[in-house]
């Protein structure tokens, strides 16, 4: 009994802390970030809050209950000084348009920049998809891959709707594309839920 009052107790713990984050938000509109995010050309860069389960050291990205679950792929091994978020998210902006994204969990920031502070963590997974979602060579494939990822982390947000109809979308990299569906997957509950999301794959150039 000690012992799942002690869990209990925890849990409550991080979730206010995840929650004194979101409060503390200096951005909370997609349209807001979008504005700071456009003010001038360089390097900008924010942070928001991850969902639980979602752990990192600035290096490494880990998806499981407990932080020493996940090696250097996010599966399996240890991670010591992981923490629960916060997600962090690097831009690179030329022209007044984002051309480059690069994302972590916890850790130190590994880019100086300009910081935008605190994004409520819907706003930046609006914000993250949005980018995934434009037409164009920009930004480039990896870094809609690292938006991806950055916006499934997101504490409180359904995106896996947004995400599946990324990995449908013909315009889209095959790359990308294939990130989309393992993340729809992965947040709607596995691959399971890949195969009912999206039948015979085959057809719409998913595979090798």
């Amino acid at each position: 009994v000690l012992l799942l009052t002690g869990l209990a107790m925890a849990a409550n713990a991080g979730a206010a802390v995840q929650e004194a984050g979101a409060e503390a938000a200096q951005i909370r509109t997609v349209e807001a970030l979008r504005r700071a995010v456009g003010r001038s050309d360089g390097v900008a860069r924010f942070e928001f809050a991850a969902r639980p389960g979602v752990w990192g050291d600035g290096r490494t990205w880990n998806f499981s209950r407990e932080p020493e679950r996940g090696d250097a792929d996010g599966w399996r091994g240890r991670c010591d000084g992981c923490t629960n978020g916060p997600v962090r998210v690097t831009l690179r902006v030329e022209n007044r348009d984002v051309t480059g994204v690069d994302s972590q969990v916890g850790g130190r920031w590994r880019e100086s920049g300009r910081d935008l502070g605190t994004v409520a963590a819907s706003a930046a997974a609006d914000y993250l998809l949005g980018l995934v979602e434009r037409d164009g060579r920009e930004p480039d494939s990896d870094s809609r891959e690292e938006a991806l990822q950055a916006a499934v982390s997101a504490r409180g947000v359904e995106a896996w709707p947004r995400v599946l109809a990324v990995a449908q979308d013909r315009s889209q990299a095959s790359d990308v594309r294939k990130a989309a569906l393992f993340w729809s997957a992965h947040e709607a509950g596995g691959r399971a839920a890949a195969a009912r999301l999206v039948r015979r794959p085959e057809q719409r150039g998913l595979t090798d």
